[in-house]
């Protein structure tokens, strides 16, 4: 597993503190909590788009992305969620297509994360698991634990129809940068 150097979180934890995230109710399956969704995502109704955090948090979002290439994922990712001391519950992402990663940061002790039964400890080491197959939550921890999750959206029955008539078959088709 590789380790990111404590020191690369810095300039993110900064940004927190001056500018801490909202919390995001969108989430029902795994809780309420600091959280915010960046890149692109399924907007309910609109089809696919970039998440307007990305213009309202845009420092955040660029110092997310070089952390994103710290994080080396192995699968083409679409969207990142930012949590702050985000306490999730037992869930599957089943909008997650394939592969996720995630690595936590901050000044905490424990807060795991338990997947199917065992437990990661992912403080500055990412991990790469099936969140939209596996069961996973956070377990209990003290003191400010941030996390960064990389994972790619599903292309979904509503969205194909809708983009396939563009000429659009399969996801990797529509996305542009990521800094769009």
């Amino acid at each position: 597993m590789t380790t990111i150097a404590p020191e690369e979180f810095n300039t993110l934890l900064e940004l927190l503190k001056k500018r801490p995230i909202e919390v995001y109710y969108e989430r029902k399956n795994s809780g309420v909590g600091r959280s915010l969704p960046f890149g692109i995502m399924n907007r309910r109704n609109f089809g696919l788009g970039r998440s307007r955090n990305n213009k309202r948090y845009p420092e955040h979002y660029a110092e997310i992305l070089r952390l994103a290439e710290l994080m080396k994922p192995d699968f083409k990712w679409t969207t990142l969620m930012l949590n702050d001391n985000y306490k999730s519950l037992p869930h599957r992402d089943k909008n997650n297509d394939g592969i996720s990663c995630i690595v936590g940061f901050g000044d905490y002790n424990d807060g795991e994360i338990n997947v199917e039964g065992k437990k990661y400890d992912i403080k500055y080491k990412p991990l790469h698991m099936m969140a939209g197959e596996q069961t996973h939550f956070t377990e209990h921890w003290t003191g400010s634990r941030y996390s960064l999750v990389l994972f790619r959206i599903k292309f979904n029955k509503v969205t194909k129809e809708k983009y396939g008539q563009m000429g659009f078959k399969e996801l990797d088709d529509l996305l542009g940068s990521y800094t769009d």
